[in-house]
């Protein structure tokens, strides 16, 4: 099982996109992957709406693997957000937490029950750390082409899915373009450069944990995975 990392960004340095008056969001893995850029209240969710974050582990092994993991779960829940633990991004219909939480949501917020306006995967990674290029890059071919499969069901007609990848190798490899056509009830709308930047304390987070959040203690530099190449955030939309 797998699931995803995510936080959105901007569409350029100049257009910073926000979440504003939209029903909901599902952004997976979002207090454990990432530190504080949540895209909420405060932050970037803007009018009506809430979201829900997901997370692969439970929550205690997720708070032994991100230092920071139970302050960014405060900071979620704090605002018009709500946390499901042991989420398979591959598997979401037979979750039953996350439909009872859309259910709440939706009913607290006054939204669609049907599906989210927004669903948000970065930097998706298995942590598998096969060092068969080719094997690796089937496997995280397959882990999109199962998200997406997994998420087309949960969207709204006029929703969005945004996944996030570095640039280079191997993310140029995973096809994600094809893997987008392959889906047949899918298309590609555009894509944008990822900046880091303009969530404020945002840090860029491995699958497989941080063992501390500072520097001097081992811990990794801000956002070093993603500044050096680069990341580009795809926008899916259903086919009209």
């Amino acid at each position: 099982p797998y699931s995803p990392l995510s936080s959105h960004f901007a569409a350029e340095k100049k257009k910073k996109q926000k979440y504003q008056k939209k029903p909901s969001k599902l952004s997976e893995n979002e207090p454990s992957s990432e530190e504080k850029g949540v895209p909420l209240g405060g932050g970037t969710l803007e009018g009506g709406g809430y979201l829900i974050a997901t997370c692969l582990d439970d929550f205690e092994t997720l708070e032994k693997k991100y230092p920071t993991a139970r302050a960014n779960l405060t900071v979620v829940r704090e605002t018009r957000g709500y946390v499901v633990d042991k989420v398979d991004c591959t598997e979401l219909k037979s979750n039953l937490n996350l439909r009872d939480t859309m259910i709440e949501g939706a009913s607290r917020h006054s939204c669609a029950v049907e599906g989210f306006s927004k669903i948000i995967f970065n930097f998706p990674h298995t942590g598998c750390g096969i060092k068969d290029t080719q094997k690796n890059n089937e496997i995280h071919r397959k882990l999109l082409e199962k998200f997406l499969a997994s998420a087309f069901p949960f969207l709204l007609p006029s929703g969005e899915i945004h996944i996030t990848l570095k640039r280079g190798q191997p993310y140029d490899s995973w096809g994600l373009p094809s893997v987008v056509r392959n889906h047949g009830g899918l298309s590609l709308k555009y894509s944008y450069t990822f900046y880091p930047e303009l969530y404020k304390g945002y840090r860029h987070r491995r699958t497989l944990g941080a063992q501390s959040n500072e520097e001097s203690k081992g811990g990794p530099e801000a956002n070093r995975d993603i500044i050096g190449k680069g990341a580009r955030t795809y926008v899916i939309v259903p086919k009209v």
